[in-house]
């Protein structure tokens, strides 16, 4: 049974999508993780001393892109984009990473935690979200 991928941007791009696990899409998500990946190594390598924001920056960048090009988008709908949910963007694209290849897009929170668990650091919990806020000392 097809693997589907639905994102919803009837309000911004005109119409709903919903993509499929076709050989083809899955070799352009693939080929747009791989593109990620290697310039996120590429800007490390230029700038060892990247703070989160700037790791931030080139991920929504290359999501942005990434989109454009599953949705096979022209210059008039990438700019449309910008209009979007950065957050409903990039959930699409996080779906479409795991479902079509099983992968885990990058992310300011997930490098907080890689970088954590590498100096022994156990993350703070957000309790807020459930109303039971506690002084963390």
């Amino acid at each position: 049974m097809a693997i589907k991928v639905n994102f919803d941007a009837k309000d911004t791009l005109g119409k709903n999508y919903e993509l499929i696990d076709t050989y083809n899409n899955v070799k352009i998500v693939a080929q747009s993780l791989i593109d990620m990946l290697n310039a996120i190594d590429k800007e490390e390598k230029k700038n060892p001393d990247m703070n989160f924001i700037e790791y931030g920056e080139l991920i929504n960048r290359y999501v942005k892109k990434n989109v454009a090009r599953i949705l096979g988008l022209d210059a008039k709908g990438v700019k449309k984009l910008d209009n979007m949910s950065r957050s409903d963007v990039t959930k699409f694209y996080e779906e479409l990473a795991d479902k079509f290849c099983d992968m885990t897009v990058p992310s300011t929170e997930r490098l907080k935690e890689a970088i954590n668990s590498v100096n022994g650091q156990v993350p703070e919990r957000d309790v807020s979200e459930k109303g039971n806020e506690q002084d963390p000392k």
